[in-house]
């Protein structure tokens, strides 16, 4: 009884090892931890002269933007997938419409895939980035006017010129550094489930609106309040520490900032 006992474990212990062996953790890790194939390219698209709109769409991945005096758009892309085959489900389409506006899009249907992007594109264009479902977006320049949206990552926007910006992330933060603020500039930027931090000059002229859900406003400018009640009382300043809105020295173009957590405003 004894030695059948014994077999019966070995045999119960053996038949463990064999499922355990067969288990693969890395199939539960995100593809960017365990990315076992990857492919990278650089592709040169020579726009038409009269295109002034770029619009870059991705699923997953990290993008990063900056601008040059030449009127093209050069795009580095590293793909990254568990196998071969998921590595082919990486699409790069491209379409121009009336010769004004060129569409970049990476698509991803596959989940298990990840990209990471290097985009040049002409500094006086207008240029759109949206992520449709997570990543970082990096701004190191920018064009004269840009709109980001992404669904889930962070923003990083270096803004040398003052140019327009239009941010929008629904599940992360965004930080802006603005090395200038003149009469053509304006920022808007939305976090409703994150924070935003501003970096700008410290000779700002500017109005601003700042609005937040559960944080604290922080604005390090002499600040000029137009006052909404006659009476300054205990719940006008409840909702002073919420919702802001002032001019900054002598006022000008518009700042706009609505957040879930912390807005910070101060020079750099």
């Amino acid at each position: 009884m004894l030695h059948r006992f014994i077999y019966q474990m070995l045999y119960i212990a053996l038949l463990t090892s064999i499922h355990i062996s067969a288990f693969d953790i890395t199939d539960w890790l995100p593809t960017s931890w365990v990315a076992r194939t990857t492919s990278e390219e650089t592709i040169l698209y020579n726009l038409a002269p009269t295109t002034n709109n770029i619009i870059i769409a991705f699923e997953s991945g990290t993008i990063t933007l900056d601008t040059w005096t030449h009127h093209q758009a050069t795009l580095h892309i590293v793909k990254s997938a568990r196998t071969s085959d998921d590595l082919q489900h990486i699409a790069i389409s491209t379409h121009t419409q009336n010769d004004e506006t060129f569409t970049l899009d990476i698509q991803q249907p596959d989940l298990q895939t990840n990209i990471n992007l290097n985009i040049v594109t002409p500094y006086t264009t207008s240029v759109t980035i949206i992520g449709k479902k997570t990543g970082n977006i990096i701004v190191s320049r920018t064009p004269q006017h840009l709109i980001i949206s992404t669904m889930q990552g962070n923003i990083t926007i270096h803004n040398e010129q003052g140019n327009t910006i239009d941010s929008t992330t629904e599940h992360g933060n965004i930080e802006i550094h603005c090395e200038s603020f003149n009469e053509n500039s304006s920022i808007l930027a939305r976090a409703p489930e994150g924070s935003i931090i501003l970096h700008l000059p410290s000779t700002l002229n500017a109005t601003i609106e700042a609005q937040t859900k559960q944080g604290s406003i922080e604005i390090l400018y002499p600040l000029a309040i137009e006052y909404k009640f006659p009476q300054f009382n205990k719940e006008y300043i409840k909702q002073l520490q919420k919702h802001i809105e002032g001019t900054i020295h002598l006022g000008g173009p518009h700042i706009s900032l609505h957040a879930a957590s912390n807005i910070s405003v101060a020079p750099e």
